[in-house]
């Protein structure tokens, strides 16, 4: 998950400056500008809030699981009551982000070049898709390989199960 988190902590920022620069030289003629760079600032606070969301609090108490686990003890007490609620949680920002990227394809045009004679506007085309591609996959990865083993963890401890390989590491993925 750090590779992830780092790669969105350094584009989210460099979006950011490539629309700013469109913005200062297109803004009369490209009116979705504006637009696209209130999608991105609201992308980017709800991608960091999540991120540190999954980093102090989610992600953690895995690894606490997944300790437990090989210490053969039982499952250790979380303040947030079952691994569930904050997956759950986890999940419905997934749901925003997306919206969040929906718009970013309506305000482009499916990502298509409104002014092909500008370099900037290609790039930025390309880091958008770029973007989404990376945090859809990201999505799917937590969604239906890291939340369902957490859950399946979890229930192991609360059974006393001792099935580590059945179940592998889960905070290790994507790193």
């Amino acid at each position: 998950m750090e590779v992830h988190h780092t790669y969105l902590r350094s584009e989210l920022p460099s979006l950011g400056r490539m629309i700013a620069k469109l913005e200062n030289v297109h803004n009369p003629s490209h009116p979705e500008i504006a637009p696209l760079r209130r999608a991105l600032s609201r992308l980017s606070d709800d991608l960091h809030a999540h991120m540190k969301k999954e980093e102090t609090i989610l992600f953690p108490a895995i690894r606490r699981m997944e300790q437990a686990l090989e210490e053969k003890q039982g499952l250790p007490a979380a303040r947030f009551g079952s691994i569930r609620n904050p997956i759950w949680m986890m999940e419905q920002e997934h749901n925003g982000i997306i919206s969040i990227l929906r718009d970013f394809r309506a305000l482009t045009g499916d990502y298509t070049l409104r002014d092909p004679e500008c370099e900037m506007y290609r790039v930025l085309s390309q880091a958008l898709q770029a973007l989404e591609t990376d945090i859809y996959d990201h999505i799917e990865l937590e969604n239906n390989v890291v939340f369902p083993k957490a859950m399946q963890l979890e229930e192991a401890l609360l059974r006393g199960d001792k099935m580590a390989d059945a179940i592998g590491s889960i905070a290790s993925y994507g790193e």
